[in-house]
């Protein structure tokens, strides 16, 4: 019987290092085409004149896929709407993206997101907010803004 429950919990083991790696390889495939997909977005945004923002989570480095997976969960509270993503970014960074935001919605969106965080526990997550083309119009000087953001939230 101790044989039998020893391969049995090596199975378990198994599976689950399974799936660690297969979440693990979504988020390293994500990655690789974050930064294309965010800057077509902007392209598109920049073509056709609406706004965009930009909403940049750094979570520990245990705290990523949890959180990905509860942000996704929480779309709903959030307002996220079937056209907002989120992404894994390079760096162990999620990145949110709200096309249609303007300048009057980056106040309200801060304060629903730092709710939310607080109810679920994540009070230690920073995150930080540009709107294109009002902060920006180029994908780098967004995201250094929004890292000097999240710097700010923590300080």
């Amino acid at each position: 019987m101790p044989f039998i429950l020893g391969i049995a919990s090596g199975v378990i083991v198994a599976v689950l290092i399974h799936r660690m790696l297969l979440a693990s390889r979504k988020a390293a495939a994500e990655e690789e085409v974050a930064p294309r997909l965010v800057s077509l977005e902007l392209a598109r945004a920049k073509r056709i004149g609406y706004g965009l923002a930009l909403a940049l989570f750094s979570p520990g480095p245990g705290d990523r896929e949890d959180l990905y997976r509860w942000l996704a969960g929480r779309g709903h509270s959030l307002k996220l709407r079937d056209y907002d993503i989120i992404l894994h970014w390079p760096g162990r960074e999620l990145l949110i993206l709200l096309p249609g935001a303007d300048v009057n919605s980056r106040g309200p969106l801060r304060e629903r997101i730092e709710g939310l965080l607080l109810e679920g526990g994540w009070e230690h997550i920073s995150f930080g907010i540009v709107l294109f083309p009002e902060d920006s119009d180029e994908l780098e000087a967004l995201l250094q803004l929004a890292r000097n953001r999240q710097a700010v939230r923590r300080g």
